[in-house]
């Protein structure tokens, strides 16, 4: 006769449970453990501990990674958290074979060896590579703006620190005394000693701001978090950080990533493009990113190192919203070295001179021949002696750049940039819920990003691993 089946945890088993049949072929914990089998953890420079004769032996490198690539497959990204996975999730109680590493022991891997979490996102980016998942065709470049462990609150400008130094200064020279008139209270000296240390530690911290301050230029900073910086995220001002990221159009493989504390991205251009060509051995036929990345230098530069990329102008630069005499309308012709403007009388060259904005770059002048009888001369200038043009080094680049994009085809894949990167950002930000930095300073956030979009690429790898259950080699 049936029965119904009911828990009863207090029943013993004659012989135990075999965890082995309790974990699917194609779980996570398999994978991850085929992956970091095929490193070579010592030749990357993770830290191998050597067990000790005395004391409890040391847990591996492997182990300790293994658990961290588990924890942010599944959305966990603290030291605490991931210790409970460690005790209750069946998954990577196989995969770590009963060990429970605590919180510190965590922490202090992933501190020891943060600066080889890039070289790790590296070797992932170069497992996509050999399996078909990176076409070099197109790729596409965006940042976006996550949060920073520390508060929008703690910011304080110049004189607010200045203030609160002050105030550090006179606390120290009080607790000091008290210290000094302390004989017979072994317990009260101990506190004020106690209270002394804090002080100090925190006048360290406030003058490491105000250097910070003098050094970067921006106008508020929060001493916990000096790399930390207010942005805009969306509507709102936040303590954020700028991530960067390229990703393959194939298979929305990041193939570079980086994290800048800059508010706009308009320095990032070829440095991401170059890390990108680093990682992957060459460099992809064309990069698409949006207006946030246009710099007239960058796209110079680019044209210097032979990266083909295609960049959104932003609206205002564009000469088709400005009038019709706007110098960005002159077309330079550098065989003749000449502008030609739009009624097309040419601009011949005067000679150069200093940018009043930067003096470390010279700006050559064109002068117009012709304006004594041109009936625009008035609406092209009020000058007696006709119209002068300054043009910077970079002016041909933006000309080549703004008559690349009249191509439909070139226009398309400037479409295609959102489908590509932020796509990716999406998927971090909402499927794995990484929406805001654990860690202060940015030496450590560089390395959690490097983590994340290490898992990001991993889960893509992953589904290709489940269908056909392809063998990692040693890496």
């Amino acid at each position: 006769m049936a029965q119904t089946i009911n828990s009863d945890c207090e029943q013993g088993t004659f012989l135990p449970h075999y965890i082995e049949d309790r974990i699917p072929d194609d779980h996570p914990a398999r994978f991850i453990k085929d992956f970091v089998k095929s490193l070579k953890l010592k030749e990357l420079g993770f830290v191998i501990p050597e067990p000790e004769s005395l004391g409890r032996p040391p847990y591996g490198a492997g182990l300790l990674l293994s658990a961290w690539l588990y924890g942010y497959f599944h959305k966990v990204y603290s030291t605490r958290g991931l210790e409970r996975v460690c005790l209750m999730d069946l998954g990577v109680v196989w995969l770590l074979n009963w060990q429970k590493p605590d919180h510190n022991t965590l922490w202090r891997f992933i501190d020891k060896n943060r600066g080889l979490l890039e070289e790790l996102f590296k070797k992932v980016t170069f497992v996509a590579s050999k399996i078909g998942q990176v076409s070099l065709v197109l790729q596409a470049l965006d940042g976006t703006k996550i949060r920073s462990e520390v508060s929008t609150r703690g910011f304080c400008n110049k004189e607010k620190l200045e203030k609160t130094l002050e105030g550090l200064d006179d606390s120290i020279k009080e607790v000091m005394s008290k210290i000094e008139l302390q004989h017979e209270l072994d317990e009260e000296k101990a506190k004020l000693t106690k209270d002394l240390q804090d002080h100090k530690r925190r006048k360290e911290m406030v003058e490491r701001a105000l250097e910070e301050i003098e050094k970067d230029g921006c106008k508020q900073i929060n001493p916990k978090d000096v790399d930390a910086r207010l942005i805009k995220c969306g509507k709102t001002i936040e303590s954020a950080y700028n991530a960067q990221a390229v990703v393959d159009e194939k298979s929305g493989i990041i193939v570079s990533q980086d994290v800048v504390n800059d508010e706009t991205d308009s320095r990032q251009l070829t440095r991401m493009v170059e890390k990108a060509e680093e990682n992957l051995g060459s460099k992809p036929l064309e990069i698409v990113a949006d207006s946030g990345y246009y710099s007239p230098e960058e796209l110079m530069k680019a044209e210097t190192k032979g990266i083909d990329v295609l960049v959104n102008i932003p609206t205002q630069m564009r000469p088709e919203n400005k009038r019709k005499h706007h110098k960005s309308n002159f077309n330079q012709v550098e065989s003749k070295d000449v502008l030609i403007c739009p009624r097309g009388h040419e601009l011949v060259f005067k000679g150069t001179t200093l940018d009043r904005h930067n003096k470390e770059m010279r700006l050559k002048l064109y002068r117009c021949q012709s304006y004594e009888d041109c009936p625009d001369r008035d609406k092209c200038s009020k000058s007696k002696n006709g119209r002068t043009i300054e043009i910077g080094p970079h002016y041909g680049a933006v000309q080549r750049q703004l008559e690349k994009q009249k191509n439909l085809e070139a226009r398309e894949k400037l479409l295609k940039r959102k489908s590509i990167v932020e796509r990716e950002f999406a998927q971090i930000k909402w499927n794995m819920g990484f929406v805001r930095f654990m860690y202060r300073g940015l030496a450590k956030v560089k390395a959690q990003w490097a983590l994340v979009c290490s898992v990001q690429n991993l889960k893509k790898i992953f589904k290709i691993w489940q269908e056909n259950k392809m063998i990692f080699a040693p890496i």
